[in-house]
């Protein structure tokens, strides 16, 4: 999990168990929860979700 110490308080998480991966995001007392599915099957999807939070960050 990724903490961001910004005024806004915005934590990314996922949950997986290796293959199904759902992201998660709290923002404040808010927790929004990913509907897609990402599966290791698609790689270049399930990185590329990976690679939005890591933007995030920059």
């Amino acid at each position: 999990m990724i903490h961001n110490k910004s005024p806004n308080h915005i934590i990314h998480g996922t949950v997986t168990d290796g293959y199904e991966w759902v992201f998660l995001r709290l923002e404040e007392n808010l927790l929004l929860i990913d509907s897609e599915r990402y599966y290791l099957q698609d790689l270049p999807r399930l990185l590329g979700a990976l690679q939005t939070i890591i933007d995030y960050y920059k």
